[in-house]
């Protein structure tokens, strides 16, 4: 009987404990957080077309468009970008180290790159590891985290009238 009488106790005094630090007459809740700022939900998106609009924007001296770093990318991808690439590749796939030219797929960006670029291709990284992988990884290293917040409503659009997410597609813009 004592041991049920001391379990007893004990509980009642840690619920007493806690009680007494979390409730003090005349403390004020908190206000909450603010959320915050998802372009497309709960600001404007200054993004509407995704990859399009993003990529028309120039970062200095730097042309970010599509169409401009393909023509670079079938010379050659760069090593940071190679390597981000490869970690999305299929396992046992080696990258060549540059992008067969394609022009058909620049006429709609990112949908004319799906066709090679596929959910289950086994000739080229699928498109959304690769995105996640060069958009995402790296963390304070990587210029999409810290210069858009790495937010997932640049890319991806939110129809809230049918709960379904989708990536637009469009040509490349000067």
């Amino acid at each position: 009987m004592s041991k049920v009488f001391v379990s007893i106790a004990f509980l009642i005094s840690t619920l007493i404990l806690l009680l007494a630090t979390t409730i003090r007459p005349g403390a004020q809740t908190p206000e909450p957080t603010p959320p915050r700022k998802i372009p497309g939900i709960n600001v404007p998106d200054v993004y509407p077309l995704a990859c399009v609009d993003c990529h028309r924007n120039k970062g200095g001296d730097v042309d970010f468009r599509i169409t401009t770093l393909m023509k670079q990318w079938v010379v050659k991808v760069g090593p940071k970008l190679l390597a981000a690439a490869q970690a999305a590749a299929p396992p046992g796939m080696k990258l060549a180290g540059k992008h067969p030219k394609v022009d058909f797929a620049l006429a709609n960006i990112p949908g004319g790159c799906t066709p090679c670029h596929g959910r289950n291709s086994e000739s080229a990284p699928p498109f959304s590891r690769l995105m996640h992988s060069v958009h995402i990884a790296g963390g304070a290293q990587n210029r999409f985290v810290t210069e858009y917040q790495g937010e997932c409503t640049h890319c991806h659009k939110l129809n809230v009238n049918r709960g379904q997410w989708t990536t637009p597609s469009g040509p490349d813009k000067p």
